[in-house]
């Protein structure tokens, strides 16, 4: 699927600068007053970014990687694929949506509707009304990050995220010297860096996420994963009510990996119901590790995260050889349409 930019770099009107800041309770969002220069080189970093994306969905498929499971006594038994093994797989081209469980790398272009939830953060900060203040550097460690917002002569909006790593560590670094005419003094001024791309850009229509774990940090993501445990538990306990789930939303209310396969496994509920003979078959050819007690499935302690892994499609069993069964966990997956 192909997914474009609402946007047109080369007719910019105008463009903001702002800073997001962990207040007390919530996050603030203000503007501050920027320069032409600064905003010729936002532009430049924000056009950057969407051709890296573009280049990086250009006949180069998704990474999917299939890991051979062979320790079926330890929760993290699987052996780490070098690049060269690889598999990877494109079906439509274009980038794939972002989904909660999945693993990514350190830049990988996915997005969202811009009407998901998961982006209500980011939504609300591309439509707000910001006000412009000079104080919000008054407390530079309380900064989480930087943002740009700009206008084309169309009147389309794009905003342009960035998670502040350097841009607040050198802001809180003494002793900076600066060598002009032909002196070099110290820097009075607080000093800022911008980065060389920035993380998230949001039209009207898409969040385009270039680095996932900086997409979850800024748009309070995990906290919201972690908190919707029990909920994602109750409801699909009325689809599996022959699991005991007791163990597994205690073990994912702690764990990230386990809250994140429960967010993805209740997305991919349909009215067809999950045979429990099944179930308990594909536990078994997988190594995962259950039992049944007065009529439940009962998955053993170290055994959860594979049970997980089970019913969000990731982990199968392969006969190509006769009698040999052969175990892999998917850490990335895509449906297949037929």
């Amino acid at each position: 699927m192909t997914i474009d930019l609402r946007f047109n770099f080369d007719e910019i009107r105008h463009v903001e600068f702002g800073i997001g800041k962990d207040a007390a309770s919530d996050q603030i969002f203000r503007t501050v007053p920027i320069g032409n220069r600064a905003q010729t080189e936002l532009r430049r970093i924000a056009s950057n970014t969407w051709s890296e994306m573009l280049t990086s969905v250009s006949g180069q498929p998704t990474q999917t990687k299939f890991e051979p499971i062979v320790d079926i006594d330890q929760v993290s038994s699987f052996i780490p694929i070098s690049d060269d093994q690889t598999m990877r797989l494109r079906l439509d081209g274009g980038p794939t949506t972002y989904e909660i469980a999945e693993k990514y790398g350190g830049t990988e272009y996915v997005y969202l509707p811009v009407s998901d939830d998961k982006v209500a953060v980011l939504r609300d900060l591309h439509n707000a009304h910001l006000d412009m203040t000079i104080d919000i550097f008054d407390d530079v460690a309380t900064i989480f990050s930087y943002f740009a917002r700009m206008w084309d002569e169309d009147g389309n909006r794009l905003t342009a995220i960035k998670r502040a790593t350097s841009f607040k560590g050198l802001a809180q670094k003494g002793n900076l010297l600066s060598m002009s005419a032909n002196v070099l003094d110290i820097v009075d001024d607080n000093i800022f860096k911008l980065d060389s791309s920035f993380d998230i850009l949001v039209d009207d229509e898409h969040v385009h996420i270039w680095r996932a774990n900086s997409f979850e940090a800024i748009g309070k993501l995990r906290q919201d994963i972690l908190a919707s445990v029990d909920d994602n538990v109750e409801i699909i306990k009325e689809h599996l009510d022959f699991v005991d789930f007791g163990p597994i939303g205690q073990f994912a209310s702690q764990h990230i990996n386990g809250a994140r396969y429960l967010a993805s496994i209740r997305s991919q509920l349909t009215p067809d119901p999950i045979n429990k003979i099944s179930l308990i078959k594909l536990c078994n050819d997988t190594g995962v590790r259950v039992s049944e007690h007065d009529g439940l499935i009962v998955v053993e302690q170290n055994h959860v995260v594979g049970f997980l892994e089970v019913l969000d499609r990731r982990r199968y069993g392969i006969e190509l050889v006769d009698g040999k069964l052969e175990q892999f966990r998917a850490s990335s997956r895509q449906r297949l349409n037929r």
